[in-house]
């Protein structure tokens, strides 16, 4: 047996109107079988600001393991640049 439906007034921008309209109207359901949709769907997950610590974490990691491999990169480049400089300085005194 289907539970007994009741109606509920719930009040909203008119933006939030029209969006609601336009996107119930593009799935061609009703307005309130969307926020149906949408409450059923919706999982507030508490764990999420622990979930953004580990992530905040990871990139840390990620942005020091970077910047050590940047560095290096760096310091090959002058020590080419120094052995470039070097042949032409040898050039130019010929």
């Amino acid at each position: 047996m289907a539970a007994k439906s009741e109606r509920m007034t719930i009040l909203v921008e008119s933006d939030m109107k029209s969006r609601v309209n336009q996107l119930a109207a593009q799935l061609d359901i009703s307005a309130g079988e969307l926020l149906r949709r949408a409450f059923e769907s919706y999982d507030p997950n508490p764990d999420d600001d622990q979930d953004l610590a580990i992530i905040a974490k990871e990139l840390e990691g990620f942005k020091d393991r970077t910047t050590a491999k940047l560095d290096t990169a760096l310091s090959k480049m002058a020590s080419i640049q120094a052995n470039f400089n070097a042949i032409d300085a040898a050039r130019s005194a010929q």
